[in-house]
């Protein structure tokens, strides 16, 4: 069955260590994703995601700018980010599966793994069944040539190289022309 992303559920957000002592939580506000499965738990779940990196918003203007120039995602020049992965039911000491696949940034693309937090499966409001799921990760903002940097007045460096992504998405039933993530929504 194929399923799309509730973009008026869902959430995409991150945390990146700023100053060594706080972080900077920020969020995208366009994205799209499908889900296609056949199995009820998830099991051969393959996950499709796009997401505008213009449309990253951290509460501070002047930072956004900053984040979408050439210093970071050059967003005219790379204006999607997309994750291609599949669920993985790992089994392992805290029972936790995941979800693996490929993200690609600014055309540089990794291996990278998001922790499920929790999966439930419910019904919807039109009797169709949906998925709600929590992930989490990291990735090393370095490795997708995201390097900017500067020296802060203490010495230690501005901007940590680790992105924490906390990942809220909530998937219902979908129709054939639906299940197309080549446009991202507003959130």
């Amino acid at each position: 069955m194929k399923f799309k992303l509730d973009s008026e559920r869902s959430e995409v957000q991150f945390v990146v260590g700023h100053l060594a002592t706080s972080g900077v939580k920020g969020k995208f506000t366009k994205y799209s994703s499908t889900l296609e499965t056949a199995a009820d738990d998830l099991s051969d779940a393959v996950f499709s995601v796009l997401i505008e990196t213009g449309s990253v918003d951290t509460n501070s203007a002047q930072r956004d700018k900053h984040l979408r120039s050439i210093d970071f995602f050059n967003c005219v020049k790379y204006p999607l980010m997309t994750f291609e992965g599949v669920y993985v039911n790992t089994g392992n000491s805290d029972g936790k599966a995941q979800v693996e696949g490929a993200l690609t940034i600014k055309n540089i693309t990794r291996n990278t793994v998001l922790t499920v937090e929790s999966i439930t499966k419910d019904i919807d409001n039109k009797n169709m069944p949906k998925y709600v799921l929590n992930l989490t990760g990291n990735v090393n903002r370095k490795d997708f040539g995201l390097r900017w940097n500067a020296i802060s007045e203490l010495g230690g460096l501005v901007i940590s190289d680790r992105i924490t992504m906390n990942i809220h998405a909530e998937y219902i039933a979908a129709t054939e022309h639906e299940t197309h993530t080549e446009e991202a929504v507003d959130e």
